[in-house]
């Protein structure tokens, strides 16, 4: 008995084992596909970001171009290349403030063959650009060439960053090339779409990876990656950025993610802008910050999940513990009644036995013979082997032979 309920009870605690750790892998496997899609997802909005983001800048840039060969083209431009007069100075002053207001651009300009500064838009600011030599700049050593150029640098005049885009302004039959447009637009747009909602880090960076438009302003004119020394002074001597120094924000690689000098891991995402050639958009996405906004949810249902079931489950395990336990208690006694009732049949079977059987019996005195020879009164012969006691007495007939002057039973007449 005591075997079959030890069995019992490690067949119930097996079961039971068995259907918790069931329920805890299937929920495990769950909580791992829904972990697995929520990052998914997450890199896909992010990548969708990225994407929305460089196209709109990309459309910016063709939008601009396409304006400054409107000004490269017009009468006025060409006319004062030629003439080099003052009332020529003043139509161009005047088509180029137009194209100032109208395109809302920082400083729209006229370039001679040897890129000195002709006319400007910002001709009577602070830092005019009227009389100043820009031959040294790609844009216009480009343009002087008769190729149209996009250029991002900060002003060596009005220390502000710009998206410089140059045109060659080309005279009638056999002039040729007569100088460089330029118009100069605002990064505020850039600027604007980078620090919008987003979990994690944006930046516009040239191809040697200096951070020139960037949502954590800390970063500005940083090398994103660590490089050489001497690829740092190329960047000072071409002066696109100013001087200088171009320090490293400490992002390196970790695997196939990033991290930074915080231990901030981040996935990085990329967009390639076509114009100019080499320039990225780079998105940090923070992986903490798409852990608390797409895991932590997540993480909340299945923990909330988790002790629902861990509660049924110790329900239905105590219950069935319990059902176990009440039954091992109604077997046991049952076992126990079987057992007494056994007993008892097995005495009393006993005390059968001890009067069964053939009886030596003397046929005048009645006396029996015991299974040891001896001869011993019927009375005390059942006595010893029962539970019978004996009183005597006399019988009616026996009470007239011995008797018969005294009527003993006289109600047998």
């Amino acid at each position: 008995m005591i075997k079959s309920d030890i069995k019992l009870h490690l067949l119930v605690l097996i079961l039971s084992v068995m259907g918790f750790l069931s329920a805890v892998f299937g929920g495990y496997l769950y909580y791992s596909a829904l972990k697995k899609n929520a990052i998914a997802l997450a890199h896909e909005e992010a990548e969708e970001s990225v994407k929305m983001i460089g196209e709109r800048i990309e459309s910016n840039i063709s939008w601009s171009l396409k304006a400054v060969n409107t000004l490269s083209g017009l009468t006025e431009l060409e006319q004062f290349l030629i003439s080099r007069n003052a009332a020529g100075l003043s139509a161009v002053n005047s088509a180029l403030d137009d194209f100032n207001r109208t395109l809302e651009a920082d400083v729209c300009y006229l370039l001679d063959p040897s890129g000195k500064t002709l006319a400007s838009s910002n001709r009577n600011a602070v830092d005019s650009f009227v009389g100043k030599n820009y031959d040294f700049r790609p844009y216009f050593r480009q343009a002087i060439k008769g190729v149209p150029t996009v250029y991002m640098a900060l002003g060596t005049t009005s220390k502000k960053r710009g998206i410089y885009f140059s045109h060659p302004v080309y005279g009638p039959g056999e002039k040729g090339l007569l100088g460089v447009a330029v118009i100069k637009a605002s990064i505020e747009f850039i600027e604007e779409v980078l620090k919008g909602t987003h979990d994690g880090i944006l930046l516009f960076i040239d191809p040697l990876g200096v951070v020139f438009v960037s949502s954590r302003t800390g970063w500005l004119f940083h090398v994103l990656w660590e490089i050489s020394p001497e690829k740092v002074a190329g960047i000072a001597d071409k002066r696109q950025f100013g001087k200088g120094p171009f320090p490293w924000t400490g992002v390196k690689p970790l695997g196939k993610k990033q991290v930074d000098k915080q231990g901030n891991v981040y996935h990085i995402h990329r967009y390639e802008i076509a114009d100019p050639r080499g320039w990225q958009l780079i998105y940090l996405h923070n992986e903490h910050a798409v852990s608390e906004k797409y895991i932590a949810p997540i993480n909340k249902s299945v923990g909330s999940a988790a002790i629902i079931l861990c509660v049924i489950f110790g329900t239905i395990i105590l219950f069935l513990f319990m059902k176990t336990k009440n039954e091992i208690v109604r077997r046991s006694k049952a076992e126990e009644r079987k057992q007494e009732l056994i007993s008892e049949l097995q005495e009393a079977l006993a005390k059968v036995k001890q009067l069964s059987g053939l009886l030596p019996i003397c046929a005048n005195c009645k006396k029996i013979r015991d299974d040891k020879g001896y001869w011993n009164q019927i009375e005390g012969y059942i006595s010893a082997h029962s539970d019978a006691y004996f009183s005597h007495g006399i019988c009616p007939e026996c009470a007239k032979k011995l008797y018969p002057e005294f009527d003993l039973y006289p109600e047998t007449k």
